[in-house]
């Protein structure tokens, strides 16, 4: 599988420090799962800034989070992404 940015659910399923999007962004969920996941694995969101605006540690396998609450930002970078599939679900009115 790849990254997916399209549609209302972006799926991001490999890590990068690069810049995934300059935009004004507005998700209404996050969501990680993680069959392959170990006590410790980690997920970083950031803005295009680099400020980290959510991040999460695994408590062990078959791990899933699930955070609904609104997160506004500007820009999107995802640099640790240690093991499954982070989705970003969009706010469909902000």
């Amino acid at each position: 599988m790849a990254n997916v940015f399209k549609g209302d659910v972006w799926v991001i399923d490999t890590a990068a420090a690069t810049v995934i999007s300059t935009d004004e962004l507005y998700f209404q969920a996050i969501r990680w799962v993680s069959t392959g996941a170990a006590a410790g694995h980690r997920v970083v969101l950031e803005d295009a800034d680099g400020n980290v605006v959510w991040e999460t540690y695994s408590t062990g396998a078959n791990y899933v989070e699930e955070s609904q609450v609104p997160l506004h930002m500007h820009g999107l970078v995802v640099p640790t992404l240690a093991s499954g599939v982070l989705y970003l679900y969009h706010l469909l009115k902000p």
